[in-house]
Order: structure tokens, then C-alpha cells, then sequence
């Protein structure tokens, strides 16, 4: 029988809500079927969104995330003990939220990749072995938060592409697999934005790299092949209780995926979840999840479909508590209030330089203008 690497990967992970609030009192936020599962694995890799730290956010513009100190040490002891942290978030404590998180990590004999303090720590790939077969794990993430250069601390990015390039390289010489987690993109859209498309097809193709793993829209988003080689390209929220994302659907369901490695090949297996915020759990889900992931990997009529996302996440938002009592919103305006409203010319001047936001905004606008034309017809 031919030896065997089993790897899982989750989506992204922020201890916030009522689930940093459990973790800090080492309560349980796992049903007893997760929990099986992780420990089923060789490793599980999760990425990690923010620091662990006690330490205050930044302030600023934006979202600041955090979790509770102690967040390592529980991910840990639940086999969850491969942190990527090539994203967005980590530095929002600062340099010291950096350090405590490595330090958390480095205490509880857990492992990290994606960032460090200098560009050649961020730029590593880890090499992880069990069976005789060996995994390195390299991590990458869109040119946003803070970035890693030969002198100060960050995080490894796209600015750094020719260095990609030669860490793949390198990993692919010392060991079996190379995957690749990648984080950026749009967010809460159910398909890849054209931009997220173009430069994971791009790094699907440099030579040595066998698969991609991505992340950010918290949203699980379609497979794609390119080259025998797959693209996920975003694993959604694994753990997250944050209000904004109660405005949009498919935050609180996702997908594990199980990576089965061996030296000729691998296979994958999807394991549909849920975030339970009325029971204050991460849940199995039913097997309708596998035909969600099965409709949202066909990229037929792309564009149409594209088109169509933009508009579902700008205009169909979700009601709630919180929000009821707003003024007029988008998805409320006619196309002629949203046209004479200086408000959305200040909302789109700040996206403006956001090429994956500046989609969205355009082609929410297109397909908005189309419905209206088809039923003035």
C-alpha cells in the first residue's frame, strides 16, 4: 500500500465574537465531529487572520482584527497547528502583536510561514514530512498590510513575485508537493474576481508549484483546473464572528478541504461546515455544500456570472438589526438616485485604486443598467 500525507486546509480563522469570548475561558467551540476530523490529519493549515495578542489594535481606517492570546495554544491542542500569516491582518497590533503571535506559535510547537522579520524569513516555504513524503507550504498574499523588505518585518507579497518564483522553485527540489496559499481578492463574492482569476493561473503555472490554496473573500469560492494543477480559490470563513459579515450571505458556511498526498499523486475530498452563532459552534454541514461547490466551480459564461456576483454583494445585501434603521442603501436606490447621489461618487473614489472593488462597483453598475433596460423593453 502506497504511503499516505493527509493534510487539511481551512479558511480563514479570527477569534472574534462569541467565539473569542470562548476561547479565552477554554470553552469549547468545536462539535465532536470537527473535532475528529482535525485530528484525523497528519497537519491541518488554517489562515490565521490578525494577531494573538493582548495587545490593543492600531487605530485607523479599515477593519482591525485580533484574537485572544491564548488562541495558539487552543488551535493547537485541536491539531490545528500550521498557521499561514501571509495575510492582510497581521500586523494590526503593531510589530509587538507579530511577536506574540510568533511566540505563541514557536511555544506550543506549532508551525508558520508567509511572514517574518525580515523578507527572508516572510519568503520561506515550510517543508512539513510524515510517511516518507514531504509538503512545503509557501504563502503569499496581494500587496495590501504590511510589507516585508530586506530590513523591517512583514509579510511575503505579490511585490515580491520574482522571489515567489524562486522560493517554489526551491521547495519543489526538496520536496514531493508544493502548494502555494495565496490570500487577496474580492470579498463575499461566490466567484474569483477577473484579476484573482488572472494572477492565480499566473503562479498555477510557474513551474514546480502543484496546487493552490486561497483565501479573503470569506466566502468559499469554485475549483478550477489549470495544468492538472487545482486553484481553490478561497476556502471562506473557518472561524469568524464579525457583524459586517452578517450583511452577506454564505459568511457562515464553507468547506474543509482534505489534501491525500502520495509520492505518485494526490486526491482531494471536500468536508462541508457551518459557524452555528445561535449555538456558538462550528458544525458539520449536509452534503447540499457539495453541490453549492460543484455549481460555483463551472466557469462557463464567466463574465455573465461575474457580472452578476457584483451585483448580488453590492445590492442584496442582507437585512439585520443593525442596519434597518440606515438611510437609503444601495440595493434600496433606483439607478437614477444612485447616479445623482454624491455619496457613491465618495464611495467610489475610494475604491477606485482597488482593482478588485473597482470590478464589483462596475459590473454590479452594468448589470443593474441591464435589468433596467430589459424591462423598459
Amino acid at each position: 500500500m502506497e504511503n499516505n500525507f493527509k493534510i487539511l486546509f481551512t479558511g480563514d480563522i479570527s477569534l472574534t465574537g462569541v467565539f473569542g469570548e470562548k476561547v479565552r475561558l477554554n470553552e469549547e467551540i468545536f462539535s465532536e465531529e470537527i473535532i475528529q476530523l482535525l485530528k484525523s490529519a497528519d497537519f491541518v493549515v488554517c489562515n490565521f487572520e490578525g494577531p494573538a495578542t493582548e495587545k490593543d489594535t492600531l487605530q485607523g481606517n479599515g477593519v482591525r482584527l485580533a484574537s485572544p492570546k491564548n488562541s495558539i495554544e487552543y488551535l493547537s491542542k485541536r491539531n490545528i497547528k500550521v498557521f499561514n500569516l501571509a495575510n492582510n491582518h497581521l500586523f494590526d497590533c503593531g510589530l509587538e502583536g507579530f511577536v506574540d503571535t510568533k511566540a505563541e506559535i514557536g511555544s506550543n510547537a506549532s508551525y508558520y510561514f508567509g511572514a517574518g522579520v525580515n523578507l527572508s524569513e516572510a519568503s520561506n516555504f515550510l517543508c512539513l514530512q510524515k510517511n516518507g513524503i514531504s509538503i512545503s507550504l509557501i504563502g503569499i498574499c496581494q500587496n495590501v498590510g504590511l510589507i516585508a523588505s530586506a530590513k523591517s518585518a512583514g509579510i511575503f507579497t505579490l511585490k515580491h513575485h520574482n522571489k515567489l518564483k524562486e522560493a517554489i522553485k526551491q521547495a519543489s527540489k526538496k520536496s514531493n508537493f508544493v502548494i502555494i496559499n495565496y490570500h487577496g481578492g474580492e470579498e463575499f463574492t461566490l466567484y474569483p474576481s477577473p484579476y484573482k482569476r488572472r494572477i492565480l493561473k499566473k503562479i498555477a503555472k510557474y513551474r514546480g508549484s502543484n496546487l493552490i490554496m486561497a483565501h479573503h473573500s470569506h466566502t468559499f469560492q469554485g475549483i478550477a483546473k489549470v495544468d492538472e494543477k487545482r486553484i481553490f480559490y478561497s476556502l471562506g470563513n473557518f472561524i469568524f464572528d464579525f457583524e459586517p459579515h452578517d450583511f452577506f450571505n454564505y459568511t457562515d458556511q464553507s468547506a474543509i478541504v482534505e489534501i491525500n498526498v502520495t509520492k505518485t499523486g494526490y486526491k482531494y475530498q471536500i468536508h462541508p461546515f457551518k459557524i452555528n452563532k445561535s449555538k456558538e459552534v462550528i458544525e458539520r454541514a449536509d452534503s447540499s455544500m457539495l453541490q453549492h461547490v460543484e455549481k460555483i466551480s463551472n466557469f462557463s459564461n464567466y463574465y455573465k456570472k461575474w457580472r452578476e456576483e457584483s451585483y448580488r454583494v453590492l445590492f442584496k445585501r442582507k437585512e439585520s438589526d443593525s442596519n434597518i434603521s440606515l438611510k437609503k442603501t444601495l440595493q434600496k436606490m433606483s439607478f437614477m438616485e444612485i447616479i445623482l447621489n454624491p455619496g457613491f461618487y465618495r464611495k467610489g473614489l475610494s475604491v477606485f485604486t482597488n482593482i478588485n472593488l473597482r470590478s464589483i462597483y462596475i459590473n454590479a453598475l452594468i448589470y443593474k443598467f441591464l435589468l433596467k433596460f430589459q424591462k423598459t423593453k
